[in-house]
């Protein structure tokens, strides 16, 4: 037995995979989910993923987060693939990752992923003052970033001189630990009550105060085409992508700003 590089094409094929096993089995258990991040724009925009983009990410309600955990724990989504979260104590980042056993994965820049996966974020509530809100989501991006440097590797860096010069924050960061800021996040994402709140957030991974939505247009759902196949995302798509992508996010970015994952996949083969 031994393993395969996998070209971007089949890459991104097996996170489709991964992708419609998990949407299969909210949907057979009564589970809200929606694309976002990344994967939504590629739904609005090119109804597939972003050219040069290689995640998925989706949201669910707090409530919905937890009972995934627990009913995976008695009937996996498969014997492939398998979920991984913070909460259940099979994760070391603040949120969950469904993964597909039969993969691995060397990263150029960070050291905590072993599988294709992809990203699943808890929604939170939020207090309803914009100010507070906005300080709490910045506050929470400011842990992100530090969850960052503290697994990221030494040397890894857009150029020698920019790695050379992190080396003493990654040192810091590493020292602390990557479980410190990992609780701190998970601990803010519990401020407010998701039920109770009139605006919620994917707070654990935020991007910082815009990702702030209204509560009811979360909750109210349809559906978009990605890479052939229908997909529940939230009735205020347009709000969430001009607020998170700042504006008019039909415009495709500049050449430079096009970034994906700076990873090697490989699938396992028989031989």
């Amino acid at each position: 037995m031994g393993y395969r590089k996998l070209e971007n094409s089949e890459l991104k094929e097996i996170l489709f995979q991964i992708l419609c096993a998990f949407a299969d089995y909210c949907d057979a258990n009564g589970l809200q989910y929606s694309l976002s991040g990344g994967t939504l724009l590629g739904a609005v925009r090119h109804q597939d993923f972003i050219p040069w983009d290689d995640d998925i990410d989706v949201l669910m309600p707090r409530a919905d987060y937890m009972k995934l955990q627990e009913l995976t724990k008695e009937k996996p989504i498969s014997d492939r693939y398998v979920l991984n979260a913070y909460e259940s104590h099979t994760a070391d980042f603040p949120f969950a990752k469904v993964i597909d056993l039969n993969t691995k994965v060397v990263e150029e820049c960070t050291t905590n992923d072993q599988y294709l996966w992809i990203d699943v974020f808890a929604v939170d509530g939020m207090s309803g003052d914009e100010k507070t809100d906005r300080n709490l989501l910045k506050k929470a991006n400011r842990y992100k970033k530090a969850y960052g440097r503290a697994v990221a590797k030494f040397g890894a860096g857009n150029t020698k001189l920019r790695a050379v010069l992190k080396t003493p924050l990654l040192i810091w960061h590493k020292m602390i630990g990557y479980e410190y800021y990992a609780k701190k996040l998970h601990d803010i994402c519990l401020t407010y009550d998701y039920d109770h709140s009139d605006y919620v957030a994917a707070i654990c991974w935020s991007s910082g105060p815009q990702e702030r939505i209204p509560h009811t247009c979360f909750e109210s759902r349809e559906k978009k085409t990605f890479h052939g196949r229908e997909f529940y995302v939230m009735s205020c798509w347009d709000y969430y992508l001009h607020s998170v992508f700042f504006g008019d996010y039909m415009k495709l970015p500049p050449e430079n700003e096009r970034r994906n994952h700076l990873m090697d996949a490989y699938i396992r083969t028989e031989d």
